[in-house]
């Protein structure tokens, strides 16, 4: 039996107990750049969500997310899957509900359209694809997997395009590059 695409492993969501000294760590120490920060899942509320990433190709390879009781989703962590496209996406959201999963979130963050769901044991998943867009995170917004792929992308685009600080995935990369840059130049011995 053909299985169909195989996700691959990109980033992990951690829970931590003090953001400030965990951002600390693993910029000053495992030399990660913040791509994004914000507050979630009330954007008025204080900072509790940092993004981290090592290259450019990946807006977040880690995300540090404040440990409190209500954004606390799972005992574990969350661990994030990379699939080429929409069509890879939908047929492992199909694979997923033949699994008899049925709690199965679907949404874009904008530069990324996901599914999230707890796999058999409780750990929590999240299945992406991402999108030629950049926008500011944190971002979601529902999304129905079962529309075509031109209407996903169509309205996609229009919640990018309208959102302050939204950029081409490509100039998004670019920019972090260049971060990337100054920070390993930074290390260097003089």
């Amino acid at each position: 039996m053909a299985i169909g695409a195989i996700p691959k492993l990109t980033h992990m969501v951690i829970y931590v107990k003090d953001l400030a000294k965990m951002e600390r760590f693993y910029t000053e120490v495992m030399g990660f750049i913040v791509s994004d920060r914000g507050a979630f899942p009330d954007p008025d509320a204080p900072e509790n969500i940092v993004f981290l990433t090592g290259t450019k190709e990946e807006h977040h390879e880690m995300v540090l997310f404040q440990n409190d009781e209500t954004n606390m989703e799972s005992q574990g962590q969350q661990i994030s899957y990379l699939v080429e496209d929409l069509d890879q996406l939908r047929d492992l959201y199909h694979r997923v509900q033949a699994e008899g999963i049925t709690e199965i979130e679907t949404c874009t963050h904008g530069n990324a359209w996901s599914i999230y769901f707890h796999e058999l044991e409780g750990n929590r998943l999240e299945i992406y694809a991402r999108t030629p867009w950049y926008t500011p995170q944190p971002f979601k917004v529902d999304i129905d997997l079962e529309a075509t792929n031109e209407e996903i992308r169509r309205l996609t685009e229009e919640m990018c395009r309208a959102a302050a600080g939204f950029m081409l995935r490509e100039d998004r990369e670019a920019k972090i590059a260049t971060l990337l840059r100054g920070k390993e130049n930074s290390r260097r011995p003089a």
